[in-house]
């Protein structure tokens, strides 16, 4: 039986508008003359890759019907009735795997579906499949923002720059005695983190959980790190109040609310807390009585990690000098790495134990040599550097070389598939999680690599090699240090 469907979602409507209104919302300032208006609306055009036409349209398209005017006009589509019945399900399944890997065509799409059985081989044509994925915005050459996104980062659901997104939480603390007479009362934890780094821009206890809170929190956040783009909150009262999206419109930031019972949606800040419960449960027993107490048992630190995400701004190297002077154990990758090849004398600021994990280029970048010369002696370049910088070497790859210099460890778990971007980022954490516990920085380097390649061992037999990502390694760690 023929049938209509729509095959544009209103969610992605809503997000399509969002996006159109964040491109021309600097042209809907009054103030500006008719020459500055055009030159600021042609390079609003150039920075998104428009045509200036497509950025006229919508401006008149907002200032005509405003936020409804900026939505997509959902097309109807003949579907033939030899289709199957669930075929808008199949399209959605199709777009999510495209999200995941942007470069992934719609044959292998077709094929990856028929091999999970979500349809029999020959049902799906790649012509009326690729049409409506273009339709819907995943068309191939559609998808170059993603392939853009992902040279940034590899995490699913993840923005691809830093302050591109905040997300905004409260957690329930611990019963503090500092009501009336020594009433007890409960504490909240308010916190922002941003989306793309998983940084916290603040986070901090207080004996309510009433709006004025959130309002603190993101005033601080904002007070520090300046503005960003967008908010993620879930529905609660604290999140909704009208002075609170009063005082983000004013400064343009645009607020989305979570899908009703999503946690998911909203995991980067729900891991944080799970480390957060285990704060709580120290405060406990150190039997904590103030809030002031609270905060600055908060504050205690035992190792370091820095470099993804970081960037190359001059923040970003007065963050990495900082860390480089302080006394606590250090992992220093990615970003960090690339800056200090820039500064060579920071070395000499040095303060305490140092763990450096460049892959090739980047330990091409360090020690100013070709890949080639690099990979040609692993062990002779891995040691030489460390011996000479004082620091323990973590030279990634095949068999991934740990030398202090002296000492070596070649680790034999982990496979090609683990070559994914943001894979390294994981094994500093790991890295940085076992330096946290005090163990010695040599040691800590050795078993972070090891538990790195067996977790990545692992979500091979699941994932396979093909489209393994960082998270997949981080969803198998545990397998690793068990």
């Amino acid at each position: 039986m023929n049938t209509n469907k729509k095959l544009i979602s209103p969610q992605w409507q809503e997000e399509e508008a969002l996006a159109r209104f964040q491109i021309i919302s600097p042209l809907l300032d009054e103030s500006l003359d008719e020459a500055k208006y055009i030159q600021l609306r042609r390079k609003q055009a150039e920075k998104y890759n428009l045509s200036d036409k497509t950025v006229r349209r919508y401006v008149n398209a907002y200032r005509q019907n405003g936020f409804e005017g900026l939505k997509p006009r959902a097309r109807h589509y003949y579907q033939k009735g030899n289709l199957p019945d669930n075929y808008k399900e199949l399209v959605q399944e199709a777009i999510q795997l495209r999200r995941e890997v942007p470069s992934r065509s719609v044959e292998k799409i077709i094929l990856i579906l028929e091999m999970e059985k979500r349809v029999a081989p020959g049902v799906l044509k790649r012509s009326t499949l690729q049409r409506h994925m273009y339709e819907a915005g995943f068309g191939a050459g559609q998808m170059e923002v993603y392939r853009e996104a992902r040279k940034s980062s590899s995490k699913r659901y993840c923005k691809p720059h830093r302050m591109m997104l905040v997300q905004g939480d409260i957690k329930e603390g611990i019963y503090l005695p500092i009501g009336k007479n020594g009433a007890k009362v409960k504490t909240y934890l308010s916190s922002a983190i941003d989306d793309h780094s998983r940084m916290i821009l603040s986070s901090k206890f207080y004996d309510n959980e009433e709006e004025k809170i959130v309002e603190d929190t993101f005033h601080n956040a904002i007070l520090k790190y300046g503005r960003f783009d967008r908010c993620y909150f879930d529905h609660g009262s604290q999140y909704t109040a009208k002075q609170l999206k009063l005082s983000l419109a004013k400064l343009s930031i645009r607020v989305s609310l979570a899908p009703v019972a999503s946690g998911k949606s909203k995991g980067k800040i729900e891991k944080f807390h799970q480390v957060v419960s285990q704060f709580l449960d120290e405060a406990k027993a150190k039997k904590i009585k103030t809030l002031e107490e609270l905060k600055e048992i908060m504050k205690g630190k035992t190792a370091i990690a820095v470099g993804p995400g970081l960037g190359q701004s001059h923040c970003a190297e007065e963050i990495t000098r900082a860390v480089l002077r302080s006394q606590l154990s250090k992992v220093v990758d990615a970003d960090a790495l690339n800056l200090l090849a820039k500064h060579p004398a920071w070395y000499e600021e040095r303060n305490g134990s140092m763990i450096v994990t460049p892959h090739p280029a980047e330990m091409s970048r360090l020690s100013q040599m070709s890949v080639n010369d690099i990979q040609a002696d692993r062990h002779a370049c891995a040691k030489a550097y460390a011996k000479m910088h004082h620091v323990i070497m973590v030279l990634k790859g095949s068999h991934t070389i740990v030398t202090d210099g002296t000492d070596e460890y070649i680790n034999d778990t982990g496979n090609h598939g683990m070559a994914t971007a943001g894979s390294g980022d994981v094994l500093t954490g790991i890295i940085g999680g076992f330096l946290a516990q005090h163990i010695e920085p040599f040691e800590a380097a050795r078993l972070g690599v090891y538990v790195h390649g067996l977790a990545g061992d692992d979500a091979k037999k699941e994932r396979g090699t093909y489209s393994m990502m960082a998270s997949d390694i981080v969803e198998h760690i545990l397998y690793g240090i068990e």
